[in-house]
């Protein structure tokens, strides 16, 4: 009260001083009873109001360790008065009676005793298999079809063990699958933990209207540049354009694509499938666009750009997705990788951009393994 701390009014107080240390505390206790009756009445009245058909209550006249009788609840024996049809109703104990439960009690002891003529077997039953695991590393009298189940036998212990400690383990290993995607490699490289972990547990996506315009958007490019594709449903187009949040974005990306810096420009390809195996792995995908020449001259005959399209913001891809298409390209094409130019063309905002950070085929296979 001091602090400004409000006093609950429900809670006891102490009485006027009467006792020889000036605080009555048996008035306290029946004060303190009282209120603990209130609080218990309380959840009565709650959960005997929550049943729509039935309440059920019980009760016991023996705790597990109380050597004195607990007598039924007042609240129980309202119900049992008041019952429609009353259950069993046990009968109340003689004044002497003692608590069942504690009529046998056993008390164990550790390490348990064992009598010396059980303690001679169990000895003898060890000399017996020390002497086999011993003839078991031993191995020199046995035959060909004896070492051949002794070998099946060790295998199946060493499998045993490898799983027990694995069980045990607070870390699980991971192996990362044969085949990856392009989105796959990039969420591997932003937060290895997060990645691994969707591979324990796989979790479904939430449906999302803004990455199905994302999808609308690509197809509407090939359609613009009059050339369809048949899709996969594991490499759609846009699967990682999710950014167009109404479909009055997507027609001022349209339109920001018929006024920018490719619209003039025929591709040689437009979602062109690849498949590059690097360390053991195979990484699959799809490039948006494949142009002959490159941003600053589009007749240079010896030169290629690879061209994917963002609908997000400025600078918002990865340049490890470029990295895969610039191999990828490379390897499709049969030319050397600095043939290949590779940008990201973010069309909102009309901005052209060349990775800055583009990895080797050793690279990237050291990036997997």
């Amino acid at each position: 009260d001091a602090l400004g701390v409000p006093i609950n009014p429900l809670l006891p107080e102490f009485p006027s001083p009467s006792g020889p240390r000036g605080v009555d505390f048996k008035a306290f206790t029946t004060a303190a009873g009282e209120l603990a009756t209130i609080d218990e009445r309380r959840l009565a009245y709650v959960a005997i109001t929550r049943a729509e058909q039935k309440v059920i209550a019980s009760g016991s006249w023996w705790g597990p360790t109380q050597s004195k009788q607990r007598g039924p609840s007042a609240f129980l024996i309202d119900l049992h008065e008041g019952a429609t049809r009353p259950d069993v109703w046990a009968e109340t104990p003689d004044p002497d009676a003692t608590n069942p439960l504690l009529a046998d009690v056993q008390y164990l002891t550790w390490p348990v005793q064992v009598d010396s003529s059980k303690r001679l077997a169990i000895k003898q039953e060890a000399e017996l298999v020390k002497a086999a695991a011993i003839k078991l590393h031993d191995q020199s009298g046995l035959s060909e079809q004896e070492l051949a189940l002794v070998e099946s036998w060790q295998q199946d212990i060493e499998a045993l063990v490898l799983q027990a400690s694995q069980y045990e383990s607070v870390e699980r290993l991971v192996r990362l699958p044969a085949s990856l995607s392009a989105s796959q490699l990039i969420a591997l490289n932003t937060d290895e933990e997060v990645f691994l972990k969707s591979l324990v547990r796989p979790m479904p996506r939430q449906p999302s209207s803004a990455a199905d315009r994302g999808t609308t958007f690509h197809s509407w490019v090939e359609t613009f540049y009059g050339r369809r594709t048949l899709l996969d449903a594991e490499s759609l187009a846009g699967a990682m354009d999710d950014e167009i949040y109404s479909d009055e974005q997507l027609q001022a990306l349209k339109s920001a694509f018929e006024s920018g810096p490719f619209v003039d420009r025929t591709p040689v390809s437009l979602e062109m499938p690849f498949a590059l195996v690097l360390g053991g792995r195979t990484l699959r995908g799809r490039m948006d666009a494949l142009f002959k020449g490159t941003l600053e001259d589009p007749h240079a005959s010896d030169q290629w750009l690879v061209v994917d399209w963002k609908t997000g913001k400025s600078g918002s891809a990865n340049d490890l997705q470029l990295s895969v298409y610039r191999q990828a390209a490379a390897l499709t094409l049969g030319v050397n990788p600095d043939q290949i130019q590779a940008v990201f063309y973010y069309v909102a905002d009309q901005d052209v951009r060349p990775a800055k950070n583009l990895l080797s085929l050793d690279e990237l296979a050291e990036l997997i393994s």
